[in-house]
């Protein structure tokens, strides 16, 4: 993965500062954003632990480490494979529950570029929508 100067200096910036970067692709031409409030701190600690409070270092040593192979993370049973770059990698969409938030991503890719892969100009259709 070749990451952007800029990108570069963000995940600098999060690491030092314990911020979050996020997940997915930082050159995808998709930007999807949401309010990821699943993760019950309590509950589910060791997954809000890797995702979230790891998430600048996990980033750091992906731009510090750019042709590492990422292996797949098919289950909350494998976090210490997780890797933001690619959330729960090899994990099918029928494996993740029905209320999963990447599997609703999924969907959601899969509906807008199923038609010869079409490209989707987001902001005039939400701009038409306010």
């Amino acid at each position: 993965m070749e990451y952007t100067n800029y990108f570069k200096e963000i995940v600098s910036l999060a690491y030092k500062e314990d911020l979050y970067v996020g997940m997915g692709n930082p050159n995808g031409k998709v930007l999807i954003i949401g309010k990821e409030l699943a993760i019950d701190n309590y509950k589910e600690n060791p997954v809000a632990e890797k995702t979230l409070k790891q998430n600048a270092a996990d980033w750091q040593i992906n731009v510090e480490n750019p042709n590492n192979h990422i292996e797949n993370c098919e289950s909350n049973d494998d976090l210490n494979l997780f890797n933001p770059l690619y959330p729960y990698k090899g994990m099918g969409k029928n494996q993740q529950p029905t209320g999963h938030t990447w599997r609703k991503y999924q969907l959601l890719q899969e509906k807008l570029f199923e038609r010869n892969r079409m490209n989707i100009r987001f902001i005039m259709i939400f701009s038409s929508l306010s």
